[in-house]
Order: C-alpha cells, then structure tokens, then sequence
C-alpha cells in the first residue's frame, strides 16, 4: 500500500474545519473524477463494496449534523476536492475509481484549521477461490471475504461474483490491503447463528491476482459426536478445526443425531473446538449467549477416532434477574482500577459495545443523555466494556465522542473477561446492577432502561 500523506493546520482560530486534498494515482499524476468519501472516526463509518460504490454511515448523528463528520464528493479536474464546515477530530479518506483503483488516507482536524492531505491510488487486487467438495446450500450457506484488519472506521464489504451452488467466486477489485480470509458459513436456524464451514487466510497484493484453491475430497477429513452428560445427541452445535500451522479453519454443525464431518483438513495438529449459541433478544451485531463450549487439540489424522467426540457435562450459564452480579475488577482505558464491588451502594449500568457496531452508535445519544440525567448525585454509573479486537481503537473513539463514563478495553467477547462472566456474544448488551449488588434487568436500551434506572434510583 502506498499512500503519501502531507498535513499542516494552517490556523488555530475558532470555526469550522476543512480538508484540502489530492488524489494522484500510481504515477503520481492527478486523477479527476475519483469518488472520494470521508467519516470522522468516532462518528461516521467508511464502507467500501467496490470502487465507486461507497459510502458513509453516520448512525446516531441527527441530520442536521451529519455533514461536520462525513462527506462523499468527487475529484475536480485537478484531482483535487474539498470538504468544508468539519468538526474538530479524526477522518479517514477512502478514494476509489473501477481503473486507477483505490487510496487510503486521514487526516486531524482542529477548530477553524485546514489540512490538506494527497491520496496516491493504489492498482485493485483481485482473487478468485475455487472451493469444492464441501456441500453448498444456498438457503443456509453465504460466502464472504473478510479483511484480517480494518483499521480505523472503514468497513470493507467487497463485492464477490459468485458461482452458482458453490462456493466458488471472483472478486476483481480490492483495495490496497495484502491479509484477507474467505469465509463460508452455514445459518443454524434453531439457534439464529451462523457456524464456520471454513475460514481460510490468503494474501492479496495491489496490482496482483491470488487464487485460493481447496478441494476437500482431496484431503482428509474427521468425524464425531456430540452429547450431553446423559449421551443425548446435541444438534445444531459448531465444530470447527483450526489449523496450528497456518490458522485455516473447517467447521461443520452437528446434525438431530450429534454427528458432523469435517472435510478438507490438512495433516497436523489443530485446535477441536465445539461452539453453540442461544438466539439473541436485542438486535444488533453478534450472537446470543453461549450454553456449549468445548476444546481440545488433535493430529490428523487421528490416532484414535473417538479424539472427535465431545461428552458435554455442563451448559455454561447465563445471568438472570435477580442473581447476585458476578463480581470483576479491571483497568479502564485511561489506567485506573475499577470494580464492581468498589461502585456497590450506586446503580451501575454495565454496557457491552464496540466501535464498529452501528447499533451501539445509535444508542451512544441515550447514554450520554441517561449518564447528565441520574449521575450527577453519584448514585449512578456507567462502565464501558467494550469488545473491540484492536483495543487501542477505543480510546481514541471514546475522546472523539466526549464519553466521561469510565471506559473497558479487554479484547474481544470470546476472550473479554468481563463479556465471559455475563456469558455476553453481541453488542449492544446491557448488565444494570442495583446498589446490593444484584441483577436488575437485562438487555435494556433506550427509554425502557432511562425509566428501570430512574425506578432503582426512587428505591422501587
């Protein structure tokens, strides 16, 4: 990725931002009529499907206000574009064109400053994966490809021509990042998740073609059960093998008799895990809780077959009203320890969240509001936890907003201690505690939870 980037506040007084910018291509030569899109960090999301077909996403901020953090403009004549009236903060750039191909930039804005910042495109890269010898079903099965990180507030979807009733597919224009996966899953309707079929890590230059070819009758394959304590089968659990070598991941799900296959595995050690989830009861991004979750490592092939099945003794629990609030401590973004036992006496609201989640920005307005309305007395609190995999993304997000409530960042659900303890898979997910310490309602948001806690507070 090549991405020369030039930035100067030119002045300090008061008023609205603006960002002066270039967008050249691989040459260096100035490139009209780019679409150019840009979102301020912790307000507005990038989203790319293919060159030309961009846009920002502002959940959260009133209309009136979207155009202070995000703008879609095109290049002049010159390659030049202009965005004015911007709020003080944080932008990411995206510039994309279906021939000259796509440039990553950002800019920091501050009052009344303007920053000019120069986009070189970057040539698309394309991949076409060839995935055979595991069953397709077009009702259940989707296939995506994934960016193994997406940095700041740009969300990659790119557009994949499928083959139809395969998994197969072409994708012809990448922006300017090298790691990539494919992944496959299939829906698990009783549960309303989706389970890996495969996830399998490629590479993708600028200007260069990769292909990813798997053929599962070729290799080997492993087959299990799975039951509970009583052996009773358990259907609709994922199994998944991930490779300790090179991390490529083939799953299956168990079918009414606790049988799966794995096919398409490499000899080698690998990571046997079984997964299932419960259906969520708050829309937004993720799952609901977690009752199975069992791992082991195995060699294929495997020594003995029964290495495969797993024996599920115990359903892992989830909180319920009324139940004392599993107790933690940790250290907020900014260095300090916190715990719940240290806030008992007050009503604390533990909100699960991340960056990248659109409905956890559509809530953000309703905490700020909930946090100068109950917490001014020092009876109520918020604790943040979020579930980020960057977690250096969090501060930043959490100073762009003005969040004052004390602020997590311990890593992703299915390793954040805090989302285990509370069995927590999706954001948004609220944990309100009353002052003795005990659960007081679940996955509320919005006026049902300012009204739950303005009830704790009353002492009703």
């Amino acid at each position: 990725m090549r991405i020369a980037l030039t930035l100067w506040l030119a002045s300090q007084a008061a008023g609205a931002a603006s960002i002066h910018g270039r967008v050249v291509d691989e040459r260096g030569t100035p490139a009209p009529g780019v679409k150019v899109v840009l979102g301020e960090f912790g307000h507005a999301t990038l989203f790319y499907n293919a060159p030309g077909q961009t846009f920002t996403a502002t959940p959260g901020v009133p209309e009136a206000e979207r155009g202070k953090y995000a703008a879609e403009l095109s290049t002049d004549a010159a390659g030049s574009f202009d965005a004015k009236g911007l709020a003080p903060g944080e932008f990411s750039i995206l510039a994309s064109d279906p021939a000259r191909g796509v440039g990553l930039g950002a800019a920091r804005t501050a009052n009344g400053g303007a920053v000019e910042v120069e986009i070189r495109l970057a040539p698309p890269a394309s991949v076409e994966a060839r995935i055979e010898g595991i069953p397709f079903d077009p009702r259940l099965n989707q296939v995506e490809l994934q960016p193994l990180s997406n940095g700041a507030n740009v969300e990659y979807h790119p557009r994949l021509e499928p083959v139809p009733g395969s998994w197969s597919f072409r994708c012809t224009c990448l922006p300017p990042i090298e790691g990539w996966r494919a992944v496959g899953t299939e829906l698990v309707l009783d549960q309303d998740y989706r389970a890996t079929r495969f996830s399998i890590p490629l590479r993708a230059k600028p200007g260069e073609s990769a292909v990813l070819s798997l053929d599962a009758s070729s290799r080997a394959e492993v087959s299990g059960t799975v039951s509970d304590a009583a052996g009773k089968p358990l259907a609709g659990v994922s199994v998944i093998a991930r490779s300790l070598e090179n991390g490529a991941e083939i799953g299956a799900v168990t079918d009414a008799a606790g049988r799966y296959r794995l096919l398409g595995l490499t000899p080698g050690k690998h990571a046997l895990q079984a997964l299932r989830w419960k259906v969520r009861e708050l829309a937004g991004c993720g799952n609901g809780a977690q009752d199975v979750a069992q791992s082991r490592e195995i060699e294929v092939p495997l020594a003995d077959p029964r290495q495969a099945d797993f024996r599920i003794e115990g359903f892992l629990p989830a909180p319920k009203v009324g139940e004392p609030a599993p107790a933690f401590e940790a250290r907020t973004v900014d260095g300090r320890p916190i715990s719940l036992a240290g806030l008992r006496g007050k009503v604390v609201l533990l909100d699960f969240w991340a960056t990248w989640c659109g409905s956890c920005r559509l809530e953000i307005p309703h905490l700020i509001e909930d946090y100068a309305r109950f917490g001014r007395d020092g009876r109520f609190e918020i604790v943040g936890v979020s579930v980020d995999e960057d977690e250096e993304l969090v501060p930043r997000f959490v100073s762009s907003r003005g969040l004052r409530w004390p602020q997590t960042a311990l890593g992703p659900a299915a390793k954040n201690p805090v989302a285990r303890l509370f069995n927590v898979n999706s954001t948004p997910a609220t944990v309100l505690v009353d002052p003795e310490g005990r659960i007081a309602a679940l996955n509320l948001v919005g006026e049902p939870l300012a009204k739950k806690i303005e009830a704790l507070l009353a002492g009703k």
